[in-house]
């Protein structure tokens, strides 16, 4: 059953989640993992994805514990017939997908002078194509239902407000917000629901790679891992307001350490304003000199 809460100006309806599928790409750790979590302790089944089968074994084992039915399946989203493969299994089984969440990202440090092509393109290829293979995955699919269905796309704060070393990762992000409003536009109307959820300073293992460009010392690594370990947001607040951001069909979701106040410095201030405020705080928390 749905539930209902007051806040001061509304009743807000809590969509009841037992019982549905959720689909997840990049679910053995972070965000990923701890939104298969999240739902699961709402009732819902966890369909739990990622590159590297053998590493789903603990989302399944603490899913299983919330006595709730969990498959895995190794996922590369940057292969759509991965997708399909999956989608065909599913159907064999008599699994309907509810909600798909399209988190997997990759992320890497150094100045646009620093990133060859290939990791433009392999950036691209898993932050944004990923969740367009995702999407047209499972979107015809989902329009001819007649049920409900939801689609999670996550993007990123740098998606409004890039960081200095990170021109790959913001670019792909911005990418993924625009598809998803693009996205939304196209289902208006329809049974499906669309969120872009957009995390701002999360300590996840994105930020822990030890492979940069020649503009990003190890000091300077050190001291932004320092900055989302000391400052960030656990990965498991993110998780919990996907969630609700599903259960309340909310189209935009900031989240995390410093994403809200962002959001509204972005709506006031100038882009030449918030290049300054970007680069000062990178030179502040010592990612540059």
């Amino acid at each position: 059953m749905n539930i209902y809460f007051l806040t001061s100006q509304q009743v807000i309806i809590l969509k009841d989640l037992s019982g549905l599928w959720v689909f997840i790409t990049g679910s053995a750790t972070g965000i990923g993992y701890e939104t298969a979590l999240a739902f699961a302790d709402e009732g819902a089944n966890i369909i739990a994805t990622d590159l590297d089968l053998p590493s789903l074994t603990l989302v399944k084992t603490n899913c299983e514990k919330r006595h709730v039915k969990v498959k895995v399946f190794e996922l590369n989203v940057t292969n759509p017939i991965h997708f399909e493969s999956i989608i065909d299994d599913l159907k064999g089984n008599g699994i309907e997908v509810d909600i798909l969440v399209n988190n997997a990202g990759i992320g890497w440090f150094g100045s646009i002078e620093d990133h060859t092509m290939d990791k433009w393109r392999s950036t691209f290829e898993v932050n944004i194509m990923g969740v367009i293979n995702g999407t047209c995955a499972f979107l015809s699919i989902f329009k001819q239902s007649s049920l409900d269905k939801h689609i999670v796309n996550i993007s990123s704060l740098a998606a409004i407000a890039p960081a200095v070393n990170m021109s790959a990762y913001a670019t792909s992000k911005y990418e993924v917000m625009g598809f998803t409003d693009t996205l939304g536009v196209e289902c208006t109307g329809t049974n499906v629901s669309v969120t872009c959820v957009h995390p701002g300073t999360i300590n996840t293992d994105i930020v822990k790679s030890h492979e940069t460009g020649e503009s990003v010392s190890k000091e300077h690594l050190n001291n932004l891992q320092k900055f989302y370990h000391d400052k960030g947001s656990l990965p498991v607040v993110v998780a919990k307001d996907i969630v609700k951001a599903v259960q309340t069909k909310q189209v935009r979701l900031f989240t995390g350490a410093s994403a809200k106040p962002t959001s509204i410095l972005k709506r006031f201030l100038s882009s030449k304003q918030m290049w300054n405020i970007s680069h000062f705080l990178s030179r502040k928390i010592g990612f540059i000199d």
